[in-house]
């Protein structure tokens, strides 16, 4: 069965799956290089209907992820176009959307026949103007002065729109489109893409809101799926977006910047801010519940005004280390409480909240864990790859080995490249190992992109890990990194547990995890280590998975005696990861690299 599923919100993409395996996955910012792009994915599409067609399959099956999407928020794409101020003014003013309501936390339906105030109309009118956003393939003329009070109207014509836009391209009839829950492709992702795919499992997804909910666990036992929850009450996802914001970060995009300087603050000064938020939640049977202490404050007007008020005497630093410190806290605590409850040794997530490696980390280190596996990019770009999933459910669906299912380059045409780059042909990879070795920084655009937020070897930086002085270099030569923001490695898996503390020998192939580093041996990977405290978010790599980046690493190691490398994203700062050569080019024309190697074929230098 082939099945192409898309999911046309935040960090739109579309994927592809013949026969339970899932081959092609791709985001749409990779395409038209807007990051984290919202809106419907047409090259995405366009690329996995390309693949069906060379490869002479017809299409079976087709399906989006989310009932619903927040047509205001798709029109005016506010996590693209939004600056911290206009956040700030959403927030404050209360915007009454009115699309959900919620009973006891859990039971969401749609509002019908409740009218908007004036407030929220003039304010709506003003942003459907202020906003125009290229490229833009659904229609949205139906956002008009006759719709605007019609909240659940709006709903149901965007949806129209939606499902037109998919099938005017894929040539389907408009009743065989399958739109499936959002927590339900989050789950589906988080247990059948991982090693643990079946095996008994719990499967918790937490993020900052889809279809009206924010949280869901499930139980796999003996391959039955079984829902447990699913609640709109869990707020923690919104806490590190509504901080983001104080913090004048972009929210659903910088929350690992706030990870990354948490480490920095004291622990007197992370345990005021952790102190003062430990009551805002509960947990009740499989929720996790708000206690909406900011709704019972008579001098606060939002949640944001209250985090405002509540953290005003207290550091940035202090902040980022205190809702770290609460995450955890709550987590972990929530976690340990459901293994007890379902008697469950495995455990995946999936969510926005699970891109948190930190987090991760602890998780992984309870003790009544076993296994743990985080897919790689666990936010909302992998909804397509879940509804996928879903929709092949009454088949065999495979885990995913390996994450090498994006673009392809299909003909590399060298005559075009220009005359200011010089090109060698490489005999064997000795000479990519030498450059390395010389403290060069190397671009690496190999065969297949990876899918996801982690580059893992094929849209890659590489460098030395044992010279300090690596990171300034990177980050002058391309990445204008903040200067608080650590690197990652690839390191070989027979030899890992030499620098990384991994006693349950869990698999991190996507960079999902976080772990310590062993101390006598952090010297030779410290430029891929937090600057603070040491921690790792490694690719632990299987030959199985990339055997041309693992024999690599492989002869470096052979002659520095160090199996890894450090590994960042090949991008300019604030592009999307490179997709095509035309933009692993222009990264390397307007940037300080080294070199650029080309499918391990050719190594590209500036003149």
């Amino acid at each position: 069965m082939n099945i192409i599923s898309i999911t046309d919100g935040y960090n739109a993409s579309a994927s592809l799956m013949i026969d339970g395996i899932v081959v092609l996955a791709l985001q749409e910012e990779r395409f038209n290089e807007i990051k984290n792009y919202t809106g419907y994915p047409f090259q995405s599409v366009k690329y996995c209907l390309n693949y069906l067609k060379k490869n002479n399959l017809k299409l079976d099956k087709a399906g989006m992820a989310s009932n619903h999407q927040n047509p205001y928020d798709q029109k005016v794409k506010i996590y693209q176009n939004f600056k911290p101020n206009d956040f700030r003014e959403w927030w404050r003013n209360k915007i009454q959307f009115n699309y959900f309501v919620e009973k006891k936390n859990k039971k969401i339906k749609m509002i019908k026949n409740v009218k908007r105030n004036k407030k929220t109309i003039e304010y709506l009118k003003e942003i459907r103007k202020k906003y125009t956003n290229k490229p833009e393939y659904h229609d949205f003329s139906f956002l008009n002065d006759k719709t605007i009070n019609k909240p659940h109207l709006e709903i149901e014509l965007y949806n129209r729109v939606r499902i037109k836009t998919f099938c005017d391209q894929i040539g389907f009839d408009e009743k065989d489109i399958e739109i499936i829950d959002h927590h339900t492709c989050h789950a589906y992702y988080a247990y059948y893409s991982s090693e643990l795919n079946g095996k008994d499992c719990m499967i918790s997804t937490i993020d900052g809101g889809g279809d009206g909910y924010k949280q869901s666990l499930w139980t796999v036992k003996k391959n039955n799926f079984k829902l447990l929850t699913k609640n709109n009450s869990c707020p923690i996802a919104r806490y590190w977006k509504i901080v983001c914001v104080l913090l004048s970060l972009k929210p659903h995009e910088h929350e690992y910047k706030v990870m990354g300087l948490a480490p920095y603050s004291k622990d007197k000064y992370t345990d005021e801010v952790f102190n003062s938020m430990k009551n805002l939640c509960k947990i009740k049977n499989y929720d996790i519940e708000e206690n909406r202490i900011y709704q019972k404050n008579e001098n606060v007007n939002s949640m944001y005004d209250f985090f405002e008020k509540k953290f005003s005497n207290f550091r940035f630093d202090a902040i980022a280390g205190g809702i770290q410190k609460y995450t955890e806290y709550l987590i972990v605590k929530y976690i340990k409480k459901i293994l007890r409850k379902t008697k469950l040794k495995n455990f995946v997530g999936s969510g926005g909240l699970y891109m948190n490696i930190k987090l991760n980390k602890v998780i992984s280190e309870i003790k009544d864990i076993k296994n743990i596996f985080i897919s790689a990019s666990a936010g909302d770009e992998s909804l397509s790859i879940g509804c996928c999933y879903y929709l092949n459910r009454q088949e065999k669906s495979y885990s995913m080995k390996n994450i090498y299912i994006g673009y392809r380059e299909e003909k590399i045409d060298l005559k075009k490249i220009s005359k200011k780059l010089r090109i060698k042909k490489i005999k064997n990879t000795n000479e990519i190992v030498q450059e390395l070795i010389d403290g060069k920084i190397i671009g690496m655009f190999n065969e297949r992109a990876e899918f996801g937020a982690r580059a893992l070897g094929n849209r890659s930086i590489l460098a030395r890990p044992d010279l300090k002085d690596t990171v300034r270099k990177i980050n002058e030569a391309v990445k204008n990194r903040d200067f608080w923001m650590p690197f990652a490695i690839t390191i070989i898996d027979k030899f890992h547990k030499k620098f990384i503390f991994n006693p349950k020998s869990l698999k991190s192939p996507h960079m999902t995890m976080g772990f310590n580093s062993i101390e006598k041996n952090l010297k030779h990977i410290v430029s891929g280590t937090h600057p603070y405290d040491q921690t790792v978010r490694p690719q632990i790599l299987e030959k199985t998975s990339n055997e041309k980046y693992y024999d690599l690493i492989l002869k470096f190691y052979k002659k520095t005696k160090i199996p890894a490398l450090l590994n960042t994203s090949l991008n300019l700062h604030g592009k999307p990861t490179v997709n095509n050569l035309q933009q692993a080019l222009y990264t390397l024309m307007n940037s300080k690299l080294d070199s650029l190697i080309i499918n391990y074929k050719y190594i590209i230098k500036k003149r």
